[in-house]
């Protein structure tokens, strides 16, 4: 959460976020080149707002600063995950969990729907003997065969199954 400059004059706050731009068309003068905050032209002062900590709750903002005890102080909002929100956050968890796979020999296997469906899609010629070299959608490649094929199984499908109880 950023803190943005806010203009003030009189103990109010006349603008926010502002910018330097905004205190030029509030207060037209001559300005350097360079402004250092906070900045008084015409008894309009551009400057950042004492900073606070964010208050608890899942999703928190900056609003307007007001002034507390004489000092410009930087304000939130703040509010616990919609349903919607929720659902996002764990479907995003979900997957980049998914995409980072379960650990098998050392090496992270993916465990996505096309993973899923293209272990499937080998099983017959791996159980017939044919070892398949197979490309997890993670980029990681493990050779299967009838040695490992359980062993495979064994620590993939629970994993992969873990995302759907």
């Amino acid at each position: 959460m950023g803190n943005h400059p806010a203009i003030t004059k009189d103990g109010e706050v006349i603008r926010w976020p502002a910018s330097i731009h905004s205190l030029k068309i509030l207060a037209p003068a001559s300005y350097p080149r360079k402004v250092t905050l906070p900045y008084t032209s015409k008894g309009y002062t551009l400057g950042y707002p004492e900073a606070t900590t964010a208050p608890e709750g899942d999703v928190a903002r900056v609003t307007r600063p007001i002034y507390l005890d004489g000092v410009l102080t930087q304000q939130w909002d703040s509010r616990a995950f919609t349903e919607d929100e929720l659902k996002a956050n764990k479907a995003a968890a979900d997957k980049a969990a998914k995409m980072e796979g379960v650990e098998f020999n050392g090496v992270m296997y993916s465990a996505t729907k096309e993973d899923q469906w293209g272990l499937a899609s080998i099983k017959d010629e791996v159980a017939n003997g044919i070892p398949i070299n197979y490309e997890f959608e993670n980029g990681a490649i493990l050779t299967l065969s009838t040695a490992n094929w359980a062993a495979f199984k064994a620590v993939w499908v629970p994993f992969r199954q873990s995302f759907f109880l």
